[in-house]
């Protein structure tokens, strides 16, 4: 895959969103839970697997979807990949996680019908005994993000 695929995307997002808007995102338990369970040994795939399933649980809880086989109506891509210098490595992913490996954990979900969406991107160093969150540091909640823009001002 190459990254003409992710510009394309990234573009199709942009032009929905109204001049003025803001994309919000977010942090979830659902990625704290990822970074806890992510450890060497792990399928690659099964962290894809992980973050659709809750990704799932949340739209069916919400109301938005009556079963966890339509989440590719609102997850339009894997839950992990690869950090390049493009967007992605274009690389044979491997089967399992290992120590200093680093991938990144990629949560999107997007509602057209509604004409909103998010996608959270944390980077993560698997260790020899877990997974560390490279990204932990930046702001997350409305406090920390307007804090952080109020000392840019």
């Amino acid at each position: 895959m190459n990254s003409s695929c992710f510009t394309a995307n990234r573009q199709r997002l942009s032009e929905t969103l109204q001049p003025g808007s803001l994309a919000a995102v977010f942090s979830g338990e659902g990625i704290i839970s990822m970074m806890k369970l992510s450890r060497p040994g792990m399928k690659m795939k099964d962290v894809d697997a992980t973050i659709r399933s809750y990704n799932a649980e949340r739209l069916m809880e919400a109301g938005v979807m009556t079963s966890a086989d339509q989440i590719g109506t609102y997850m339009w891509h894997g839950g992990a990949h690869h950090i390049g210098y493009d967007v992605h490595d274009v690389i044979e992913t491997p089967e399992v996680l290992a120590p200093g490996m680093v991938f990144c954990v990629d949560v999107g979900i997007y509602h057209e019908e509604w004409g909103i969406g998010f996608r959270l991107e944390d980077n993560c160093l698997v260790t020899e005994d877990g997974c560390e969150n490279l990204s932990a540091a930046i702001p997350r909640t409305i406090e920390e993000i307007e804090a952080v823009m109020a000392e840019a001002r």
